[in-house]
């Protein structure tokens, strides 16, 4: 019944407001190339002279609105496959550009070159890429016009540098199928480049975007030229066969569940289709996060809920959509609104504890996720829509009486179903939006010892963002483009009540509290 209501309010809602603010973008055009750029990070290939330069960098840090130090040449080419960008970065002591060796992802420090793709053109959603003097790689999901980011996110693209007497050179090689785009026969889309010069600790831009100024993708310069690229066929199948063996020395004699010896099996699936260019629909069958990063260690001894990051791959899917109220990336604060939906809470750690008694348990570390199904992304103009079914199983704890030597079987986790729908409404300059988010839980217990926990629950919440621009905030510098801008924080406390949990546990492993 969720599902259908859903989607009557796409149609019932009332667009959005609009309002231009006086911000009128500057303009960057794509040139069409019949053969892809072979990416050694030198623009030598003479399809670059064809794309028009993009060279009016300002300062942000540390003279802001100043001109760049060092002159910045950017340009942009797409084929039927794959959007490339060039970006010649001119250094007047190429011997002191700093570049170092890490992983993906990682802060290293060094000279970097930064592209933001609003590809979704709704100016509040944007796609970043970013790489090093020494081909190391980032990308980041951003959404909410700046406030959210997702750094757990892993596109598949690729990019060569290459540093000679004039500076330094990346090629950068995006495919479409790793971007969300609407189905249009000419493209728009919103574009920002960010030039990163270690030494100087100078950070340049085009289009400027001011400390004073609020908003971050509403402020991207349009990308103009891309025209007839379909929407390429998505459609990934991920099997997987898992084997696991344990060996130890029991540390108490006389314990069934510490054998000196345990082995374990599993088998799932993960499947992801592009519905259309602009949605995606994700399901998994026994998902196993064995390989996803696991939880920084953390001990909570306060009585209230830890809030976890999110990081297995079927849940950061459409993160941004499923985003209300909090402060996004599963963070919330006492500062900040109610966080409506945590994902951490599908496949954590079973709620109840075994009645039987006995000198010797086994319980279950995380509730085991049988499937779940996700559809999100941008159907329409303005439109956002995110859907998410999860089921998970029923958990029970085996105690072995030592006196009577029997076997318990108890209950400390009941079958449950997940859902969460959310549609949101944006305005075409991003300055405001509406939205709806309804999220449904029911549980079927079988134990009376876990009636303290509901067996249904059913919310929903409405919330409009006013016009944001051309107002101004304090100083300040956005957090998606500032060269420290994730820097990790530590998990603030919730105000929700609850037990305390023991210390740390890893994916899909989270917090005991009941929904």
């Amino acid at each position: 019944m969720l599902i259908p209501f859903l989607l009557l309010q796409i149609a019932a809602l009332p667009p959005g407001p609009s309002s231009s603010g006086g911000f009128v973008p500057p303009t960057v055009t794509a040139v069409r190339v019949d053969a892809g750029v072979s990416l050694d990070g030198r623009l030598d290939e003479p399809a670059w002279a064809l794309a028009t330069r993009v060279t009016a960098f300002l300062q942000i840090d540390p003279d802001e609105g100043g001109a760049a130090s060092e002159s910045t040449e950017v340009r942009v080419l797409y084929d039927a496959d794959a959007v490339y960008v060039g970006a010649r970065l001119f250094d007047a002591a190429p011997r002191r550009i700093i570049s170092r060796l890490a992983r993906r992802d990682a802060s290293t420090h060094s000279d970097e070159f930064r592209v933001f793709l609003d590809s979704y053109h709704d100016r509040r959603t944007a796609f970043e890429f970013i790489v090093n003097a020494a081909g190391v790689k980032k990308d980041v999901l951003i959404g909410d016009d700046g406030n959210f980011n997702d750094a757990s996110w892993d596109p598949v693209w690729e990019a060569a540098v290459s540093i000679d007497s004039l500076g330094w050179s990346a090629e950068i090689r995006i495919p479409l199928s790793q971007l969300r785009f609407p189905k249009e026969p000419d493209q728009v889309w919103g574009v920002h480049f960010v030039r990163w010069i270690e030494r100087k600790n100078e950070q340049a831009m085009f289009p400027f975007i001011g400390k004073k100024e609020n908003g971050l993708v509403s402020r991207f310069a349009d990308l103009v030229g891309i025209q007839g690229v379909g929407a390429p066929k998505r459609l990934e199948l991920l099997p997987y066969t898992v084997g696991r063996g344990t060996y130890l020395t029991p540390q108490q004699a006389g314990n069934p569940f510490a054998r000196s010896t345990s082995y374990h099996r599993g088998v799932g699936a993960d499947v992801k289709y592009g519905v259309t260019s602009s949605l995606t629909l994700d399901a998994t069958l026994n998902p196993d996060f064995g390989q996803v990063e696991v939880d920084e260690t953390f001990v909570n001894l306060s009585a209230f809920e830890e809030f976890l990051e999110e990081h297995r791959p079927f849940f950061i899917e459409g993160t941004d959509i499923f985003n209300f109220g909090g402060n996004g990336g599963g963070i919330n604060s006492f500062s900040g609104n109610p966080l409506f939906f945590y994902s951490r809470r599908i496949g954590r750690e079973p709620q109840g504890e075994p009645t039987s008694t006995g000198a010797f348990k086994s319980i279950p570390t995380s509730t085991t996720i049988l499937g779940a199904a996700k559809l999100s992304g941008r159907p329409a103009d303005g439109w956002s829509v995110g859907m998410l079914d999860a089921v998970t199983a029923r958990e029970r704890a085996t105690v072995f009486d030592t006196t009577t030597r029997t076997y318990f079987r108890d209950e400390v986790e009941p079958p449950a179903n997940y859902f969460a729908g959310r549609v949101r409404r944006d305005a075409s300059d991003g300055n405001a939006s509406f939205g709806l988010l309804t999220t449904a839980m029911n549980r079927w217990p079988d134990s009376p010892a876990l009636d303290n926990l509901p067996r249904s629950s059913y919310a929903g919440a409405r919330a409009r963002r006013p016009t944001r621009w051309p107002a101004v905030s304090a100083p300040r510098t956005s957090r998606a483009t500032s060269p420290r801008f994730r820097k990790r924080r530590s998990p603030p406390i919730a105000t929700t009540g609850g037990r305390t949990p023991a210390a740390s546990g890893t994916i899909p492993r989270g917090s005991r509290w009941p929904v």
